[in-house]
C-alpha cells in the first residue's frame, strides 16, 4: 500500500520508545550519533517507488547546511582566483625591480600552491555535492574537475617548461600557454559563480 509521506517521523517515535537511559555525560556523544543513524536508516527504508519522498527524509538542516557550505567553498574558490590569476600575476610585473626571471619564480611558486589548494577545495565541494545531490551541482562540479585536470595535467607542465627556458637565459617569443590558461580561468570564473548561485539556491528552497 503506497505511503504518502515519509516513514522518518515513524522511526523517530519508535526510537524514543526504544532508546535506553544514557548518562548526561555521555549524552552530548551518543545523542549526534544516534540522530545521524536514525535519520539515514528512515532515508534507506523511504522507498520513491511507494510514493514516499526522500527530500523529507533528510536529516534536519542537513540540505541547507551543505548547500551552505558549497556555496561558501566556491566563493573562497572563486575569490582565490581572482585575486592571484588576475589581481597578483599581471601586477608584480610592474613592481620596481621586478624582473621577467624574478617574476616567473614568483608566479610558480604561487600558482603551484593555489593549485594544490584547489584541488583541497574541489574535494570538498564533491563531498558537499555527494550529500545533497543536485544535477546542475553535479554538472558544474564535473566540469570545474574537467577544467581543473587539464589546467594541471597539460597547460602548467608546458608553461613550466617555458618559463625553465627563460629562467636559463633564453629568449622566447610571447607564449600562447598563457592565453590559453587566462582562457581556462575565465570559465572557471564562470562555473564558481554558478556553483555558488546554485547552491544558494538549494538552501532557500530548503
Amino acid at each position: 500500500m503506497p505511503t504518502a509521506g515519509c516513514v522518518a517521523p515513524r522511526l523517530r517515535h519508535r526510537a524514543s520508545r526504544r532508546a535506553p537511559r544514557i548518562s548526561s555525560g555521555a549524552a552530548h556523544l551518543v545523542g549526534p550519533a544516534r540522530t545521524v543513524g536514525r535519520v539515514w536508516r528512515s532515508y534507506a527504508l523511504c522507498d520513491p517507488a511507494d510514493g514516499c519522498d526522500r527530500t523529507r527524509c533528510r536529516p534536519g538542516g542537513v540540505g541547507p547546511q551543505t548547500g551552505g557550505v558549497v556555496a561558501a567553498v566556491s566563493f573562497t574558490w572563486l575569490g582565490m582566483v581572482l585575486a592571484i590569476s588576475f589581481l597578483e600575476a599581471p601586477l608584480k610585473f610592474r613592481a620596481p625591480g621586478v624582473t621577467v626571471a624574478l617574476g616567473l619564480g614568483i608566479g610558480r611558486l604561487v600558482f603551484r600552491a593555489l593549485n594544490r589548494v584547489e584541488l583541497v577545495l574541489l574535494v570538498l565541494v564533491v563531498v558537499g555535492v555527494a550529500v545533497v545531490p543536485r544535477p546542475a551541482l553535479i554538472g558544474i562540479v564535473a566540469g570545474l574537475g574537467v577544467l581543473l585536470g587539464v589546467q594541471l595535467c597539460a597547460v602548467r607542465p608546458a608553461l613550466n617548461r617555458r618559463s625553465d627556458r627563460v629562467l636559463a637565459g633564453e629568449e622566447l617569443p610571447r607564449s600562447r600557454g598563457h592565453l590559453v590558461y587566462i582562457a581556462l580561468e575565465i570559465v572557471k570564473v564562470a562555473l564558481l559563480v554558478a556553483l555558488g548561485a546554485v547552491a544558494l539556491g538549494a538552501v532557500a528552497l530548503a
